[in-house]
């Protein structure tokens, strides 16, 4: 899976980059950057692609991306509600005194160490309550809000790795369309009955080519990406409407009832009927 480089602006008065980012939508865009990345979701849920790790978001999602991990996240197309997170994206310099790392920074270094492969972390509220104000503070106690916001993470919050230990992204620019390109026929084509052949031939590459082009940067095979999908599209479907769980299977590509439970037990650890009771429960906390 190929990304492209982003470049994060920094201001004139600040060291890191905090805000709320609301859209109508999160479209898909493959990226990373330099910079470490907290986001919070507020609103809104959908899908996030951290290196290939692929999983569901919704409100009070929280990740911590480790720099140049390629990333980036795509709301369910059914909602009709703005999207809206709570970004952070920070440098490593602010740890360090030219090239010595601070004694007292510790468990934060363990912290950014960790998020090499992606963090999913389980918070309090109140830690929750501070990433979401951070992006109103100023000046000194905007910059201790941040290093009391990963330290309280490190010491204190559930943390579960998200990218597999043989996620070996490759990040040249020049294929980042290529990858776009294959991630939309992927999901216009979604339904259908589709083959290592046909997307090969569609992106104008051999099947060897492909597979090597594909398992290296996604570290997914063709088959376990597009199940991943269209699962996360039966998950949308089963919060999103009052649709069957046959009519969802269907509609998401899988033309045998018992194939569907079965991967989406494989992959959710749960039955659908059982998501859906699940999601609607916590969602009327």
């Amino acid at each position: 899976m190929q990304a492209v480089h982003e470049k994060i602006p920094l201001s004139e008065r600040h060291s890191f980059q905090s805000f709320t980012h609301t859209q109508s939508e999160f479209l898909f865009n493959w990226h990373f950057h330099p910079e470490y990345e907290l986001t919070l979701i507020t609103r809104g849920h959908g899908r996030r692609y951290i290196g290939d790790s692929i999983e569901e978001y919704t409100e009070g999602d929280l990740v911590m991306v480790g720099n140049s991990l390629p990333h980036t996240w795509q709301s369910d197309s059914l909602q009709k509600k703005d999207q809206q997170a709570v970004v952070i994206q920070f440098p490593h310099a602010l740890f360090q005194i030219g090239d010595d790392l601070l004694k007292e920074f510790s468990n934060i270094m363990k912290l950014l160490h960790q998020s090499a492969r992606g963090l999913h972390i389980t918070a309090s509220q109140s830690l929750l309550d501070k990433i979401r104000e951070l992006p109103n503070a100023q000046n000194l106690s905007r910059l201790m809000g941040l290093y009391e916001i990963l330290d309280e993470i490190q010491t204190k919050a559930g943390i579960r790795i998200l990218a597999s230990e043989n996620f070996n992204p490759s990040l040249a620019d020049e294929d980042k369309r290529r990858f776009d390109k294959i991630h939309h026929f992927l999901q216009t084509n979604i339904e259908e009955n589709i083959t290592l052949e046909q997307v090969a031939k569609a992106h104008h590459m051999t099947k060897p080519t492909f597979n090597r082009f594909f398992k290296r940067n996604t570290g997914k095979t063709l088959i376990e990406y597009v199940n991943c999908l269209r699962i996360g599209n039966a998950c949308a479907l089963l919060i999103e409407t009052n649709a069957a769980v046959t009519e969802i299977a269907y509609q998401t590509g899988y033309s045998n009832l018992s194939h569907f439970n079965r991967m989406f037990l494989r992959l959710r650890k749960m039955k659908p009927s059982e998501y859906r009771k699940h999601y609607r429960l916590t969602s009327d906390d």
